[in-house]
């Protein structure tokens, strides 16, 4: 099978790039934002190609310095159709695994959790409404072009080689800065009680490689634990698993977005079902091999 990845040096890109690779069962190719305008040349690329499954997960992400600005519909909506287009045109169109995430549903009331992929999409940030957008594509294309699209709706993932932007990998990056005295030890942080669902990024992986071959097109799936933990029980575990006891926080209003719901946790029964797939690595174990990435990085 030839499968084509987008955004293959990313977070989640490069741990499916080596995961693949390693089995050597498929030929992998992999695009990268930083190397190819892919929203303007990717159709003719694509027809060249002709892969057997697209992983689609180029995309800006929130935290970019364009975050607000109408370029982050550009990246994650135009790029998406322009695949999706390119897709429709060969003549056995490809799998395409679309990665949406849980930032769709923005804020759905308590009640409606653990959510389901029923769920309405109340975005609360252009990131989100940008991977709505995508989404409803992926539908589209399927529908209207018979292209087998899945749409895979990741809620947290965390894991080694993720960016300190990201929250968790954030905090643990500072963390191992105190445990070698290059920082005081005290951590800002803004609002601990958020309650959010993470996994690991090697379940992805292993999420995204059962879609391939398991999933049924033109279905959307929340890939989750269906767990929801509150970010102060993550820190407090970060700090238990830390060389350095003596870290105090300070707590500063300004940090977070101020538009992020209380609560986001989901329901993965359908992929489950589907697939057989389920989350293995526990949140304890994954934060260990997040600080120990850290204590590594040269």
């Amino acid at each position: 099978m030839k499968i084509l990845i987008t955004g293959h040096k990313g977070f989640v890109g490069s741990h499916l790039f080596n995961a693949l690779s390693s089995l050597k069962k498929h030929e992998i190719i992999g695009w990268d934002l930083p190397e190819k305008n892919l929203a303007m040349g990717c159709a003719s690329e694509i027809l060249n190609i002709k892969p057997d499954a697209i992983v689609h997960l180029a995309a800006m992400m929130p935290g970019s310095p364009m975050e607000k600005d109408v370029s982050m519909l550009s990246a994650n909506g135009i790029l998406t159709n322009e695949i999706l287009n390119a897709a429709s045109h060969l003549d056995r169109p490809p799998v395409v695994i679309l990665a949406c995430t849980a930032a769709q549903y923005g804020y759905a009331h308590p009640h409606e959790q653990p959510i389901r992929e029923s769920q309405a999409f109340q975005p609360a940030s252009l990131y989100a409404v940008s991977k709505c957008a995508a989404d409803l594509l992926g539908c589209c294309y399927h529908l209207a072009h018979g292209v087998p699209v899945v749409r895979l709706r990741f809620f947290g993932i965390i894991g080694p080689g993720q960016s300190a932007d990201f929250v968790i990998s954030g905090w643990a990056s500072k963390i191992v800065q105190i445990e070698n005295k290059t920082r005081p030890p005290i951590i800002r942080i803004g609002d601990l009680g958020l309650v959010r669902d993470f996994i690991h990024v090697s379940d992805a992986v292993k999420a995204i490689a059962m879609a391939v071959d398991s999933a049924v097109p033109g279905n959307a799936y929340n890939v989750c634990s269906g767990r929801g933990v509150k970010l102060k029980k993550v820190l407090g575990t970060l700090f238990e698993l830390s060389k350095e006891k003596g870290i105090k926080i300070e707590h500063d209003p300004s940090m977070g977005s101020g538009s992020e719901p209380e609560q986001i946790v989901g329901n993965p029964s359908k992929f489950c079902l589907q697939t057989g797939w389920k989350p293995k690595i526990e949140l304890k174990a994954a934060l260990e091999g997040i600080l120990k990435w850290w204590r590594n990085k040269k």
